[in-house]
């Protein structure tokens, strides 16, 4: 059985992980879940380096209960957010809550992408003073959000 044919009859079986390691091998299983699922190996967030800053993904949840990281969402980093999704609210209380737990200025904050939708790309600007490393640096402060 090809692996995509494979692929296509557990993503519509309930239990699919109960049902294929009864039924297929467990190496053309392996194969299928890293195929599959967006969360095999290892999980990363999406960053770009771009001339003005670190490009990264970010999911929003509007109309939480409260602010708060949620972790990741595939490649993104999740953050609910107690704004609704009505004229921009969301899109700029996502702003002002992503600089505060960075602890960087608004200013330094702009989704350049998704405004309309959930899955948004924020661009992260470098600051006045630039280093060679400033880009891993700025990495690494959203990575710690994540964890």
């Amino acid at each position: 059985i090809p692996v995509g044919y494979l692929g296509a009859l557990l993503c519509h079986h309930k239990n699919f992980l109960r049902y294929a390691k009864t039924h297929y091998p467990s190496d053309l299983l392996i194969i299928c879940y890293a195929k599959l699922s967006p969360h095999a190996g290892k999980l990363m967030l999406y960053f770009k380096e771009s001339l003005e800053g670190i490009i990264f993904k970010v999911r929003v949840q509007p109309r939480s209960s409260k602010n708060m990281i949620a972790g990741l969402f595939g490649d993104a980093l999740k953050i609910k957010l107690t704004a609704p999704p009505v004229e921009g609210a969301a899109n700029s209380m996502c702003i002002k809550y992503l600089s505060k737990c960075l602890s960087v200025s608004p200013h330094l904050l702009e989704i350049v992408s998704g405004r309309a939708g959930r899955t948004k790309y924020v661009l992260f600007r470098f600051g006045d003073k630039t280093s060679g490393n400033e880009a891993e640096i700025l990495k690494s402060k959203i990575r710690s959000l994540a964890a």
